[in-house]
């Protein structure tokens, strides 16, 4: 690194112009101090001669005076005060017999009871649920379009050979109501609950039919109706919660 020399290192080492590299900044700052804004001008020291006071002046002691009620001093004060008691006007009046401390004072209002034109609810008032139109196109999406076409398709195979019908019952409830888009937990518990009727129905009527009665318990129809009504139960529950602006159930 390359210094310039100074009169530290000698007379002979100090050049007479410094270099290039170490000229003055042409935008230097400078350390004069501020200017200062200019002084008002002095006021005048005597009164403009050509001043003109209004044609109609108003005196001064006219301005900003009030009139004062006057007040005899001598009549008493008007007092507006409540009857708390009887007057004394009265044979059953307080001060002519003692008072029962049983029964309580004869209060005299001087404001007629106003009735309020509002009245708060009852503490077991709910608030009212704003129903809105559906359509239809929105019910058949919330309740998984899928699912109601196979319950559908099941209904009619329920008719002919029902054990397929009854195994996808009870696997329904856990693949395809968590698709449906409100109440999916109630949704659930019903389709196990008609799950669990085919079910038993099944039982039985395989019991029977090999039993020496030999009952037929018409299982098919059995299976079909039931297929059938749990398409329509997820339908009107879709519906239901639409109408009522339910918050949806997220969908798996």
């Amino acid at each position: 690194m390359v210094r310039m020399a100074t009169w530290k290192d000698g007379p002979r080492y100090a050049p007479a112009q410094p270099p290039t590299a170490f000229a003055e900044p042409a935008g230097a700052v400078s350390l004069a101090p501020e200017p200062q804004p200019p002084l008002p001008p002095p006021a005048p020291i005597d009164p403009p001669s050509a001043f003109q006071g209004p044609a109609n002046p108003v005196p001064l002691e006219t301005i900003g005076v009030t009139q004062r009620k006057s007040r005899d001093a001598v009549t008493p004060f008007t007092v507006a005060s409540m009857a708390l008691t009887d007057d004394g006007s009265s044979p059953q009046s307080y001060r002519h017999a003692e008072k029962n401390p049983y029964e309580p004072f004869n209060v005299v209002s001087l404001e007629a009871p106003v009735t309020p034109a509002w009245a708060p609810p009852p503490p077991d008032a709910k608030p009212t649920v704003p129903v809105v139109p559906v359509s239809a196109n929105q019910v058949l999406t919330a309740a998984y379009k899928p699912m109601l076409i196979l319950l559908v398709v099941l209904g009619f195979v329920g008719t002919t050979e029902p054990v397929v019908p009854i195994l996808v019952l009870l696997g329904i409830p856990f693949l395809m109501m968590p698709k449906v888009g409100y109440r999916q937990n109630r949704l659930r518990w019903i389709g196990m609950g008609f799950a669990g009727v085919m079910v038993v129905l099944w039982a039985v009527s395989s019991y029977l039919s090999r039993s020496t009665m030999n009952v037929d318990m018409r299982l098919g129809l059995w299976i079909m109706l039931g297929c059938w009504l749990l398409a329509v139960v997820v339908i009107f529950m879709q519906w239901q919660a639409l109408r009522h602006q339910e918050r949806p159930d997220p969908r798996v």
